[in-house]
């Protein structure tokens, strides 16, 4: 796992594929879209909808 720049993205590999981890447990295969994730959701304390749809993988405890 790499830390990328000092955001709390992170890269890593997810089914051969390497993958950006969003602090609030989303990952994206962009890794702009991660760090805008990262961004609004730190601004905001909440997801953007609009963001979170472009999510590739969403961790179960986040679809409650």
């Amino acid at each position: 796992m790499v830390m990328l720049a000092c955001r709390m993205v992170t890269e890593q590999v997810l089914d051969g594929k390497k993958v950006y981890v969003c602090n609030c447990g989303l990952i994206y295969d962009d890794l702009l879209v991660a760090y805008a994730c990262d961004e609004y959701y730190k601004a905001h304390g909440k997801l953007s909808e609009d963001i979170t749809k472009k999510a590739v993988n969403v961790p179960h405890n986040l679809n409650k």
